[in-house]
């Protein structure tokens, strides 16, 4: 009965060292996430061409997308126009478990040409690896 209970607390100990591990590993990970789909989006879906980026979230992705080289506009609006294309968004990561951290994303080259969703990367100390995207919209 000792043992399993020493076992127990030593399984319980890893497995909380771990968890602490993964989530210092998500932090210090992020930025490169973001980046990653930030390159992502300025160099293979607008080519390297200038977008603007959304006024409720141009200071994130604005800065985000310039730490990748992006020709970033940022869209000021006026009376009558809400939204200027093409422009493109990306948001902070989040941790969603250990070492893994969600990145939002979202790009329009016109009316009803573009799609946004949550792009996710396993990260291990500044090294991450694309898991997939979930596709949240699609126009």
């Amino acid at each position: 009965m000792i043992k399993f209970k020493v076992w127990a607390v030593h399984f319980f100990a890893v497995s909380l060292a771990l968890v602490g591990v993964g989530y210092a590993s998500d932090f210090l990970s992020t930025g490169a996430c973001e980046q990653q789909v930030a390159r992502w989006i300025a160099q293979d879906v607008m080519l390297g061409y200038e977008f603007y980026v959304l006024p409720a979230r141009a200071g994130d992705s604005a800065a985000i997308f310039k730490k990748v080289g992006a020709r970033v506009l940022t869209f000021q609006p006026t009376q009558g126009r809400l939204v200027e294309f093409p422009w493109a968004e990306v948001g902070r990561g989040n941790f969603r478990y250990p070492f893994v951290v969600v990145v939002d994303w979202g790009y329009c080259h016109g009316p009803t040409s573009g799609q946004g969703g949550h792009r996710r990367f396993f990260c291990f100390f500044g090294y991450v690896i694309n898991l997939g995207d979930r596709g949240a919209w699609i126009t």
